[in-house]
């Protein structure tokens, strides 16, 4: 299988030249043009479609630091001057080969390069929803630092919020959030270690999306407690870990996962979440 060779950025006018492969060994050069915005440098074959995801960048990147209360992973130290590169692939076959996604993946975000990859066969509507999830796991995974092994249900749940608030519905949840009333879940002390990028079981991936939000975990942290509640865990996190953090800004009512899993379950019992 042949690899994409690494984008080269001459200067703004000059396309980008991606080395991609389209059958057995049979390759072509795709060309990319480069469109800069105040906080994003968009690559993209596409001139209308990258400018509605450059207002839909603008708009949706202060909201999230507000929400998380976070700084702009642009003023840290390591990526001082930069700004967020999205590579925008013509096709889903491009995307899922190039960037060796699974087929189930519309988008990426790499927080450690801050990058975020998409294709563009799915409506602007979708795309400014997959932008905005993936923008967010950027801005959390850098907010958290790398060191945690047990908060990407926390930032899964962050990313599938956010999205649900840029979108305005919350309906694609409904039947995944019906099975979890039911007790079809996965137990939270299995799902804090899980990481839904590597998995390939779909079904498991789809029930994944429902319970780390089930717009539900962190949704009831925020409705149940408080914004400035949750964004306070969330500063605690950076130094702690998921218990500690659990117990200093929620305890003693919750005091660890199991606690949260239990006080949680019974939120869902007796309230109807709302997004």
């Amino acid at each position: 299988m042949m690899k994409a060779s690494r984008l080269i950025c001459l200067l703004l006018a000059v396309p980008i030249l991606l080395q991609t492969s389209t059958g057995w060994g049979v390759a072509k050069e795709t060309a990319f043009q480069v469109k800069e915005t105040a906080h994003f440098q968009i690559e993209h074959q596409d001139e209308n479609m990258a400018g509605r995801l450059a207002r839909v960048a603008e708009d949706v990147f202060p909201r999230i630091l507000r929400d998380l209360d976070a700084p702009s992973p642009l003023d840290l130290p390591i990526w001082k001057g930069r700004k967020i590169r999205v590579t925008l692939y013509n096709t889903r076959a491009e995307y899922t080969h190039l960037a060796t996604h699974p087929p189930w993946s519309d988008g990426h975000a790499d927080s450690f390069k801050l990058v975020i990859t998409m294709h563009r066969e799915q409506s602007s509507g979708a795309m400014g929803r997959l932008f905005t999830h993936e923008l967010t796991h950027l801005i959390f995974d850098n907010y958290l630092g790398f060191s945690h092994t047990s908060v990407n249900w926390i930032s899964e749940g962050l990313a599938e919020l956010e999205e649900a608030r840029f979108a305005r519905q919350a309906e694609q949840t409904a039947l995944y959030i019906e099975q979890i009333r039911k007790g079809t879940y996965i137990p939270l002390e299995q799902l804090v270690y899980m990481d839904v990028h590597w998995e390939r079981d779909s079904d498991k991936v789809r029930l994944w999306y429902a319970e780390a939000l089930a717009l539900s975990l962190v949704t009831y942290l925020i409705k149940g407690h408080g914004e400035r509640t949750f964004q306070n865990f969330l500063s605690v996190l950076r130094k702690k870990s998921v218990d500690q953090s659990l117990e200093a800004v929620y305890g003693p009512q919750i005091k660890n996962v199991k606690d949260l899993q239990e006080s949680w379950l019974q939120y869902m019992k007796t309230h109807e979440q709302r997004w």
